[in-house]
Formats: structure tokens, C-alpha cells, sequence
């Protein structure tokens, strides 16, 4: 288990080491979306008519689903 700490000193949040990878993979394509944005903001700029496109990033839930096997008969 890894622990999400949000950076105000209180106890983080449990993730799996899958979660954490997915949480990664997530920031890295959201990261490449803004650049892919800024580059094609950049190459025409000079385009009548041109309107700069903006990427707007939010937060997600990420929820762990789990069973509890006592319950399960």
C-alpha cells in the first residue's frame, strides 16, 4: 500500500500500487494534452481568425471498491 499525502501533514489516503500508477499515467497524459495545446496555440498564432484553445484540468475521485468476504456467503 502507498499513502496519498495531500501536503497539509494529516495521515494520506490508502491507494494500491495499481491506483498510484493509474493516478501517474493520468497526470502524464493531462500534461501532454496542455503541451500538445500550447505548441498547436503557438503554430498559429500568425492565422486570421485563429482562437487560442485552452486546457481546463479538474480533480477526479478515485474510488477503491472492495468485498467484504465475511459478507459474501
Amino acid at each position: 500500500m502507498f499513502y496519498a499525502d495531500a501536503g497539509n501533514g494529516k495521515d494520506g489516503i490508502k491507494m494500491s500500487g495499481m491506483t498510484s500508477i493509474y493516478v501517474g499515467v493520468s497526470g502524464i497524459h493531462a500534461a501532454q494534452t496542455a503541451l500538445n495545446t500550447t505548441a498547436h496555440n503557438l503554430t498559429n498564432t500568425e492565422t486570421t481568425g485563429y482562437v487560442r484553445q485552452q486546457v481546463q484540468q479538474s480533480s477526479r475521485s478515485y474510488l477503491k471498491l472492495s468485498v467484504d468476504v465475511k459478507s459474501v456467503s
